[in-house]
């Protein structure tokens, strides 16, 4: 973290506590970073190896994929102020992807980049931070889905969790993972700790009661760090190793198999694949 400029030691005099919407939070004696220029560029890397690894395996397919279209972002209309306040990860990430032209709709199984009119038609509280849907999940008739969490219904998508976070427990590359269905209450799928999904550590006899947003998540393990959201650039590293390994099949739309697919995540053979080792 210090060799990334996340967080810098400073004079204990100087780091009495405070807190800000944006920049540097002070906490004895570290000024903690919500987001750097390499926390930018690892997104855009893992982003950029996704996508290739998909061009890769289109380039052997017998249709002809699709032509060149521009991502969302390259419009400057994507770019509301309110929705994406310039000085935040997320504006320096849409920007710096802005530019690239992909042939396909899926990033990952049931995953797909979003039209302009989607991503600005979302749903979201100005006034403070909020979080951002990147990418859609697209649904079908054959979806098993659940009712949303009363405290939390959102829409089924990748999320960039908070854009404005306040606070020192908060990264701004933080991503949430939202499926229309719960996984983990087989007990396979597991978050960096090692608990299942959907395990409250606080009762006398837990168990997985699945969850639909905690796949990928790093859990609550003793010590300094991990009591947040994953950053997305282990997500979207994740999906592309998926693709290069071809544990994840791609045709002309992109990668197949429909958000359904997730669920092998609570699979004994699977589990591991969509699980992100623990680190800051």
């Amino acid at each position: 973290m210090i060799d990334e400029g996340k967080v810098i030691p400073v004079p204990y005099r100087e780091s009495a506590y405070f807190e800000m919407s944006s920049g540097p939070i002070r906490v004895p004696p570290w000024e903690m970073h919500l987001y750097t220029a390499t926390d930018v560029q690892k997104a855009v890397s893992a982003l950029k190896r996704l996508v290739n690894a998909i061009e890769i395996r289109l380039d052997h397919q017998t249709q002809s994929p699709a032509a060149f279209t521009p991502l969302p972002w390259h419009d400057p209309a994507a770019f509301s102020e309110q929705l994406v306040p310039p000085s935040t990860f997320a504006y320096d990430f849409l920007k710096a992807i802005s530019e690239l032209k992909i042939r396909f709709r899926y990033i990952a199984p049931g995953i797909r980049l979003p039209t302009l009119s989607e991503f600005l038609s979302q749903s979201w509280r100005g006034g403070g931070s909020h979080t951002l849907r990147i990418f859609q999940i697209q649904l079908d008739d054959s979806t098993r889905l659940d009712p949303p969490d009363k405290s939390n219904p959102k829409s089924p998508g990748l999320y960039i969790e908070q854009v404005k976070p306040g606070g020192e427990y908060h990264f701004a590359n933080e991503c949430r993972l939202e499926l229309p269905f719960r996984v983990g209450a087989n007990g396979f799928a597991r978050q960096s700790t090692g608990h299942p999904l959907g395990f409250n550590i606080e009762d006398l006899h837990p168990k997985p009661e699945g969850s639909r947003w905690e796949l990928y998540q790093s859990g609550f393990p003793t010590g300094f760090t991990d009591i947040r959201f994953v950053q997305i650039h282990k997500v979207l590293l994740n999906w592309a190793e998926m693709v290069e390994r071809r544990d994840w099949d791609v045709d002309v739309d992109g990668v197949t198999g429909g958000i359904e697919k997730f669920r092998e995540a609570d699979t004994e053979e699977h589990w591991e694949k969509y699980w992100i080792p623990h680190s800051w």
